[in-house]
């Protein structure tokens, strides 16, 4: 963890070895709330954002389904409760901004798939309304 503070800090952006987002987001923190007792505050901010934000992409990954609001209800909690998130929710690693990055591609291809013809690209014709 103080690997990560270190490379936030002094290690320029472009010699990075992990992600850029994730020391991009702890040296934006490291400025916002400073060093000293609150730098555990900017190493848990990042994740619990995080986490907050795959609950809400579920949650409307639930409506863009065509779910009501139950189901949504239902989505949000069950990724609330999800150890997976709750494990790496409290810890500073590259996981957590994985599980949203990946929740918001879900997203997107849940929304392309409900409209009438995806905008992927593709010019075969194919549609979710041709398989019905």
């Amino acid at each position: 963890m103080l690997g990560a503070v270190a490379a936030a800090i002094t290690v320029p952006l472009g010699a990075l070895p992990g992600d850029p987002w994730l020391s991009l987001g702890l040296g934006a923190a490291l400025v916002l709330l400073g060093l000293g007792l609150r730098q555990w505050a900017a190493l848990t901010l990042i994740p619990a954002l995080a986490c907050a934000l795959i609950i809400v992409v579920t949650g409307l990954m639930a409506r863009e389904l065509g779910g009501g609001r139950v189901s949504q209800l239902v989505a949000g909690v069950a990724a609330l409760f999800t150890l997976d998130f709750m494990a790496t929710g409290s810890i500073f690693s590259m996981d957590v901004l994985d599980h949203l990055w990946w929740a918001l591609a879900s997203l997107i291809v849940a929304a392309l798939l409900r409209r009438d013809a995806p905008a992927c690209g593709c010019s075969s014709g194919w549609s979710p309304r041709s398989l019905s």
